[in-house]
């Protein structure tokens, strides 16, 4: 099966290609294929994968990039989308206009996400007009954000078969199970909501019992979740449930937007670090540029709902 990657030049496509690659046997992928229209941008993340697949020893599933979206998509068993129309500076003012005003300015929640989704929409659909004349039997998985409402306008072209998935609600499940001491898998999560707006309810263990309550109630354990630092301990035991990470712009709005304000908005951040990486990787040189994109990925980790 062939896999399509849209966006496939944004700094988040190594760790998603090692993700298909390390599946690729089981779901039957034989080849991927990065589509994006800077074709400067395609080259230093394609290092930035030699340089992995190095490591790993090598893969046996052949990867090329295109600045040709039909070329993308002719023929894809699946076609994943995770693009930014007009890049990061565009975010920036999505996000900085908003907080001119005293208002918060984020990525996908309040003004900014509706900008966002209003920029993107036009885009995603004239994608999925392609995908459904050149991969009419692909599945479309969408990444792109606002994703809830970027896959209801991608589904209106496309209907049941395109999806859309976010790693903010798997993330959760996984740093609770971290806490609790246990494999994700070993666990059954009950979590209700969408993407960003969602709350963790329940975390059974294989026996049927409810491993929340008693995380909930130990102050050590609770103090290894994100979340309890975002929303305090009390906040969540009066909840008795784990909000997500980005219900804390709607639960602390006021306070956000004051910090934005002084400290600069996520957008910015983000853009400064991400021009410096592709300022000083070179595609001719996949070690180093590997090196600079875990700098990188290390510097916007460590700030993140910082």
């Amino acid at each position: 099966m062939k896999t399509a990657v849209i966006g496939g030049g944004g700094f988040r496509t190594p760790t998603l290609h090692g993700c298909l690659v390390r599946v690729a046997d089981r779901v039957g992928i034989d080849e991927i294929v990065l589509h994006d229209p800077d074709a400067d941008r395609l080259a230093t993340i394609g290092a930035v994968i030699a340089g992995l697949d190095r490591e790993r020893g090598g893969t046996a599933v052949p990867l090329r990039t295109t600045t040709v979206l039909e070329d993308a998509v002719d023929g894809a068993g699946a076609v994943l989308t995770a693009i930014r129309v007009d890049g990061g500076e565009a975010r920036t003012i999505d996000e900085e206009v908003p907080l001119s005003l005293g208002v918060l300015g984020q990525e996908t929640v309040g003004p900014g996400g509706i900008v966002f989704a209003l920029r993107t929409v036009p885009v995603m659909r004239a994608i999925a007009d392609v995908v459904r004349e050149r991969a009419p039997i692909a599945w479309f998985v969408n990444f792109t954000n606002p994703a809830g409402i970027v896959t209801q306008a991608v589904r209106d072209v496309l209907g049941e078969r395109a999806v859309g998935i976010c790693d903010s609600p798997a993330a959760l499940c996984a740093r609770v199970a971290a806490a609790l001491g246990r494999s994700p898998h070993a666990l059954a999560f009950d979590y209700a909501g969408l993407n960003h707006l969602g709350w963790l309810l329940a975390a059974r263990t294989t026996d049927g019992e409810d491993a929340l309550p008693g995380l909930l109630a130990d102050d050590d354990r609770l103090a290894r979740i994100e979340e309890a630092r975002l929303f305090g301990s009390e906040r969540l035991r009066a909840l008795g449930a784990i909000p997500n990470e980005y219900l804390v712009y709607l639960d602390r709005a006021r306070e956000i937007t004051e910090a934005f304000r002084r400290d600069g908005a996520r957008g910015a951040i983000v853009q400064a670090q991400q021009r410096a990486f592709f300022l000083e990787a070179s595609p001719d040189a996949p070690a180093d540029a590997l090196a600079a994109w875990r700098r990188s990925r290390d510097a916007r980790h460590g700030t993140y709902l910082a």
